[in-house]
């Protein structure tokens, strides 16, 4: 089976590509700007944005499986570059599906980000009402795919982190490395939000190798304090705080984001804590 992992340098994809290529699969990653572990498997630089680029590459190049990571991830980025967050979400998802036969599997990342927080638990069928350009354009992804590809997984995702990690951006795994050293810091104890553990992101996205039931799935926990998620891992980890973490009130719109993630639960049998 050949399997292709866009975006093989980030946080997932440079995980899940560690976990496959030690299965028994022909595994590829593509990579822009970053480096990704190629031990055991093919890891090739390339401008997926770039048309010409992207059909060559698919021209020479066929897969059974596509786990479509690479994006312009940060929203903040994606208000503060507009042409750039369009290229590198919505054209790199067109060239891909352009360039694909329509009966290739295709795992797409999409966001929470679709929602803007006025739905409490919204379900996978509640209307989309993005909060930002980042949702706006994960969206525009989701739409390309819905029409032109009848294998495909999108997965809706909350705040993805580890248990302290120094490849996430998540504020999160900041602040557990930031306590472990001993240094203090400030978090919300107002703003709730759905998270996601990047183990159980993996251990889902490999099931999907094998899983038909095709569609939009909601994953992640029940909505909770970036307060609260942060004490619940440092419990998990034995982790002192003792002194260390000062609560904040902040001032964020939506105060209050999550996800209705009971299909997901159904169809995958997971449970996500």
């Amino acid at each position: 089976m050949n399997i292709l992992i866009t975006g093989a340098s980030g946080f997932i994809g440079g995980l899940l590509l560690e976990v496959l290529k030690g299965k028994n699969y022909n595994i590829v990653g593509t990579v822009l700007t970053g480096r990704a572990n190629s031990d055991d498997c093919k890891v090739i630089r390339i401008d997926l944005s770039n048309k010409s680029e992207a059909s060559n590459f698919f021209f020479e190049n066929k897969f059974d499986i596509i786990f479509h990571f690479a994006a312009f991830i940060s929203p903040k980025l994606n208000e503060e570059n507009p042409s750039k967050a369009e290229l590198y979400n919505v054209g790199v998802t067109k060239n891909i599906i352009d360039g694909i036969n329509k009966n290739c599997h295709l795992i797409f990342l999409s966001t929470d980000k679709v929602f803007d927080g006025s739905v409490d638990s919204p379900d996978e069928e509640t209307l989309v009402a993005p909060c930002c350009l980042y949702g706006k354009l994960k969206y525009d992804c989701e739409k390309l795919i819905k029409n032109k590809i009848d294998s495909h997984h999108i997965f809706r995702l909350p705040i993805v982190h580890s248990l302290g990690s120094l490849n996430s951006s998540s504020f999160i795994d900041k602040s557990i490395l930031s306590i472990e050293s001993g240094n203090s810091i400030s978090i919300y104890s107002n703003i709730k939000r759905s998270f996601l553990r990047i183990d159980e992101l993996i251990k889902l996205l490999f099931t999907t190798i094998e899983n038909n039931n095709y569609g939009t799935y909601h994953i992640g926990t029940k909505d909770m304090s970036y307060y609260d998620r942060l004490i619940q891992i440092l419990d998990e980890k034995k982790i002192d705080s003792t002194g260390l973490i000062d609560k904040e009130i902040g001032n964020v719109i939506p105060e209050k984001q999550n996800l209705n993630t009971t299909k997901a639960r159904n169809i995958f049998g997971f449970e996500f804590s």
